[in-house]
C-alpha cells in the first residue's frame, strides 16, 4: 500500500487526478509480480521481505517511467540480486 501512496503522491506533483489514477492502474497488484517478486515478496516463504521496500519504490518509479534509471538505482539492484552492475539489467517498463 506505500508503494501505491507514494507513487499517487509522486504523481499528483504533475497529473490530474484521473490520470494519475491511469498511472496506478498499471502496478500489479500481486506480490509474485515484478518489481516485488525481486524486492519484497519471498516466494518460497509466501512472506513479505521489509527491507526491499524502499528498491520497490525506486523500481516502480522507474517502471511507470517517473524517474530515469541512474547509477543508484542500478549499484542498488544489482547488491540485492547479488550481481555485478555491469551484468544488471533493470525490469521492463510498463506500458
Amino acid at each position: 500500500m506505500k508503494i501505491v501512496a507514494d507513487t499517487c503522491a509522486l504523481l499528483r506533483t504533475t497529473k490530474s487526478v484521473p490520470a494519475s489514477f491511469q498511472q496506478i492502474e498499471k502496478i500489479p497488484m500481486t506480490m509474485n509480480a515484478r518489481p516485488f517478486n525481486e524486492t519484497i515478496w519471498n516466494e518460497e516463504r509466501s512472506t513479505m521481505v521489509s527491507k526491499g521496500a524502499t528498491l520497490a519504490i525506486r523500481l516502480t518509479h522507474y517502471m511507470l517511467g517517473l524517474k530515469q534509471a541512474d547509477d543508484k538505482l542500478k549499484q542498488a539492484y544489482a547488491e540485492w540480486k547479488g550481481v555485478d552492475r555491469s551484468r544488471v539489467r533493470l525490469p521492463n517498463r510498463w506500458r
